[in-house]
């Protein structure tokens, strides 16, 4: 069972890797304190531990900055709360297209993907999947 309140444990470690693997072996994960005399060696912990919150030299004062999404991984949380990705969270995303030129200029949907799919149609879907990535590349 999880403990939940700001608890602090303090652990030896020998090197960074193995602090580390003992952080990532536990099945919970809401945040994590990483302490040392060096910010970017800090810094470089922190950001291998699988936890929804880090503190670099500080414990617990995250959750007092309401605009930071607030929230863990594995069996610790489920989503996010708190800033934008809090309320994404409380969110129903819907795609709708609609065709603009409607009704002088009529989408169709090319020959080679219209059902049934011609020879060479996955060909042609692929194709134009690869297009589209190139082209979102830019």
């Amino acid at each position: 069972m999880q403990t939940f309140g700001p608890i602090m444990p303090i652990m030896k470690f020998s090197t960074d890797g193995e602090v580390v693997k003992l952080a990532n072996d536990s099945r919970y994960g809401l945040g994590c304190a990483v302490f040392s005399g060096s910010q970017r060696r800090a810094r470089e912990i922190a950001s291998q531990i699988h936890c929804g919150v880090a503190a670099i030299n500080d414990f617990a004062s995250s959750y007092m900055c309401q605009s930071l999404p607030f929230g863990g991984v594995k069996d610790s949380g489920f989503g996010r709360f708190a800033g934008v990705e809090g309320l994404r969270a409380c969110c129903l995303v819907k795609s709708v297209v609609e065709d603009r030129w409607w009704p002088y200029i009529k989408s169709k949907i090319p020959k080679p993907i219209q059902y049934p799919f011609a020879e060479n149609g996955f060909e042609f879907q692929e194709s134009l999947c690869f297009k589209s990535q190139i082209h979102n590349q830019f």
